[in-house]
């Protein structure tokens, strides 16, 4: 109906404030930026720097479900308030999409910062990307050149099954997992062969005290 049209219209802006958010957040995650007094203590304990960035990936898929459920409560809640013909299944499969795009775009970011350990050119690359792949995916019906590109955007995978009138599809879902999968190794990978070596600054805070 009428409600669940209008409802859809706002998804855009509901995905690109969803993956800007995350991507500024976990791209200034001191595991793999490294521009931190606490980063610096976290590299002392026992544990590998593999072990340390899967273990920031961890916590940070777990904070990207807990925002997707309130975000799908909040929702929820509204459309009854307003009237919405909206179910929760369909709701809760929109908002699952929006949670795997979040957290593929926030996985980029970690792998920037491991690769740069800047959070300035992690957080702008990780946004560059995601305008550009929206952009491309937005495009591309009216530019030809475009079209080959088109599939290979998240935003594609995210908006082609249309998960708020027909669910998750499971193709298009796998995709986001397996980007989100490959910038989470890669980012493993590389925080632990990069020179991570304490700054001389953050040493003498340290030795300063408090």
């Amino acid at each position: 109906g009428a409600p669940h049209v209008a409802f859809a219209g706002d998804d855009r802006r509901v995905r690109l404030i969803a993956a800007d958010a995350v991507t500024r957040v976990y791209a200034c995650t001191d595991c793999t930026a490294g521009e931190s007094i606490a980063f610096d203590l976290l590299l002392t304990t026992p544990l590998s720097r593999r072990q340390v960035a899967l273990e920031k990936l961890g916590a940070m898929c777990v904070e990207v479900v807990a925002l997707g459920l309130a975000l799908w409560l909040a929702l929820w809640l509204g459309a009854r308030v307003i009237g919405m013909e909206l179910s929760a299944a369909d709701l809760a499969a929109a908002t699952a999409d929006v949670v795997l795009l979040a957290t593929a775009y926030g996985a980029i970011a970690f792998a920037l910062g491991a690769a740069t350990g800047r959070k300035g050119v992690a957080i702008g690359v990780a946004i560059a990307a995601a305008v550009a792949a929206y952009l491309v995916n937005s495009l591309a019906p009216l530019v030809e050149a475009l079209e080959s590109l088109r599939r290979i955007s998240p935003f594609f995978h995210y908006a082609a099954s249309d998960p708020l009138r027909q669910g998750l599809d499971p193709w298009h879902a796998l995709f986001l997992v397996a980007v989100g999968a490959c910038a989470a190794q890669t980012a493993a990978a590389l925080f632990a062969r990069r020179d991570v070596s304490p700054s001389t600054e953050t040493c003498t805070d340290l030795s300063r005290g408090p």
